[in-house]
């Protein structure tokens, strides 16, 4: 009886003890060895043309990148100062000095009159139409009224005369004697100190006279020239667009300066310098006037009231404003209204990111455009791009050499300013080079927490799969994704931001979840059913270990019964 006991003894704890062995099997944990998965298919040469945007897809329509200004004319001018009748420092002129000190030959100045404008001032810079002319050409007559006598002096007079106008520099046109035009052979054109003269024989064109009265008009053409003549956006740092497509505001100033010269000296010529004593009257007809909102006038610095000086959006400055020739300085705000879009975009704004080099170097590309708003200025905005930060940055460029105009950092990745655009172009394609540095640690696990093996993961960047090239029209994803036997994968070289992986089993989606590169590591549950081989072996064992010790101790108990 005793013997038996211990059998029955030895029985059960061998039974106990193959039970716990593989209960044992199924609670040891599967091995954490971490392996980096980088991408095969970045060593397989398979790298995208970095030339997928050509020069006829997208093509620059400024030959400056300047604001279309418009035009400006002068409407009339005020004018009086009498010009040079001789000159005392040249003997060669010195009896025409004579008959003047003497009184024999008096020339009287009756005024200066404006007779047209010749040429407008215009800025253009559109490449087909493009014009750069800062200059006013006007068409002036001054008038004089020459008498002569002849009879007292002993010596006789002269007999020609000799008139420089104060206005410089000038091309004289045409010479009226009574009104009547003279020919260019009864005059001639003489220059002292680099300055055109009339040189007029008054007694071979009269006839050889005692006395007598004539009046002379000289038709002569004179530039005004406009100094810092420039229309500036101040408003673009201020400008944020965080849309695909979006309407904004832009400000801008448009400022000139007239400036015209004249001869300096009462008698004699002293030089150049600004002709203080000539006021303009203007007319400014701006690029696309009909779309722009006027706010503030400033003449010489002074607030003019707008509506006193617009007609139709054309600005008219008068006489009466004593706009001078040396004191000028005219500034105009305005506003208008563009429609930016962000042409092909995958994300609010970028419309490519591709790899370049090595392994993590990867290019960013934007194409912003205009597609509504004034056609002949150009304007500048900011937007945010919150996946790379400044210190990931290695170089930013343009396709049509037109500078960005700022990258600075801000809480979130950086904010970039846009080089120039303008409507009429397709867009301004501007890249971003950087380096995408980030990476994923991901464990799959079933639905008792058991890490899943063989499941196919695909990756998505901004709803586009991740890859080598993401774009609206071409995808180059990155190979197919397997976890590992750990359930892992592992994820390197990646930009900034979020991600989605969609989990595969056997073909079938079963689950899909978010990630972000601030969470380098993440450990998903998924309600996928599984019941790994280990556990249907050793539970199988377990099964068949505790079926035999039944069997053992029914047939000990029988024996037991029959002794």
């Amino acid at each position: 009886m005793k013997k038996n006991l211990t059998k029955k003894i030895i029985y059960l704890i061998i039974i106990v003890i193959l039970i716990s062995v593989s209960s044992i099997f199924l609670l040891i944990p599967f091995s954490k060895k971490n392996t980096n998965l980088y991408y095969s298919y970045l060593n397989q040469n398979n790298l995208i043309n970095s030339n997928s945007f050509s020069e006829e897809d997208f093509s620059s329509i400024l030959a400056e990148e300047k604001n279309g200004l418009g035009s400006i004319s002068i409407q009339n001018i005020s004018y009086y100062k009498k010009g040079f009748t001789n000159y005392t420092s040249q003997l060669k002129y010195k009896r025409v000095n004579d008959d003047i000190l003497n009184e024999t030959l008096n020339i009287t100045y009756l005024g200066t009159q404006f007779k047209g404008v010749l040429t407008n001032a215009t800025r253009d810079y559109l490449k087909s139409t493009f014009i750069d002319q800062n200059k006013i050409a006007i068409l002036i007559n001054e008038s004089l009224q020459i008498s002569f006598d002849n009879s007292s002096d002993e010596d006789g007079l002269a007999g020609y005369l000799i008139y420089l106008p104060c206005l410089t520099p000038i091309e004289i046109n045409e010479i009226y004697i009574n009104k009547g035009a003279i020919s260019s052979i009864d005059y001639a054109i003489k220059e002292i100190k680099c300055y055109p003269f009339i040189y007029f024989n008054y007694f071979n064109f009269l006839g050889l006279q005692t006395s007598g009265t004539f009046s002379m008009d000289i038709i002569f053409s004179y530039n005004l020239t406009l100094k810092n003549w420039e229309a500036t956006q101040i408003n673009y740092e201020d400008i944020v667009v965080i849309n695909k497509v979006q309407n904004i505001s832009a400000d801008y100033v448009y400022n000139f300066e007239i400036v015209g010269e004249q001869i300096i000296g009462d008698t004699s010529i002293e030089g150049t310098g600004k002709a203080s004593d000539l006021n303009v009257s203007l007319k400014i007809i701006p690029f696309d006037r009909t779309q722009l909102t006027y706010t503030i006038l400033k003449l010489n610095g002074k607030n003019k009231n707008i509506n006193n000086y617009t007609s139709d959006n054309i600005i008219y400055i008068n006489l009466s404003d004593s706009f001078q020739a040396n004191n000028s300085e005219f500034s105009l705000s305005f506003t208008t209204e563009f429609r930016v879009q962000f042409y092909n975009a995958v994300d609010k704004t970028w419309a490519i990111d591709r790899l370049v080099e090595n392994l993590y170097i990867r290019e960013r590309i934007y194409f912003p455009s205009i597609t509504e708003g004034p056609s002949r200025l150009v304007v500048r905005f900011s937007f945010s791009e919150s996946t790379i930060l400044e210190e990931d940055i290695i170089d930013s460029y343009t396709q049509f050499e037109r500078a960005i105009t700022e990258i600075s950092p801000e809480q979130f990745g950086i904010k970039i300013i846009t080089p120039v655009l303008v409507k009429g172009e397709l867009a301004c394609p501007i890249a971003i080079k950087y380096q995408a540095i980030r990476n994923f640690r991901i464990i799959i696990r079933d639905n008792f927490d058991v890490p899943l093996s063989g499941l196919n993961i695909k990756l998505f960047y901004n709803n586009k799969p991740y890859g080598t090239y993401i774009s609206n029209n071409k995808i180059q994803p990155i190979a197919p994704l397997t976890t590992n036997k750990n359930g892992e994968i592992n994820l390197a070289f990646l930009p900034d931001g979020f991600y989605t992986i969609a989990i595969y089993k056997d073909g079938n989606l079963e689950a899909v979840k978010t990630l972000n590169t601030n969470q380098p590591v993440y450990d998903f549950k998924t309600e996928i059913p599984h019941i790994p081989i280990v556990v249907i072996v050793f539970g199988s064992l377990s099964i068949l270990i505790i079926c035999i010790g039944v069997i053992f101790y029914f047939r000990n108990y029988k024996g037991n019964l029959r002794t």
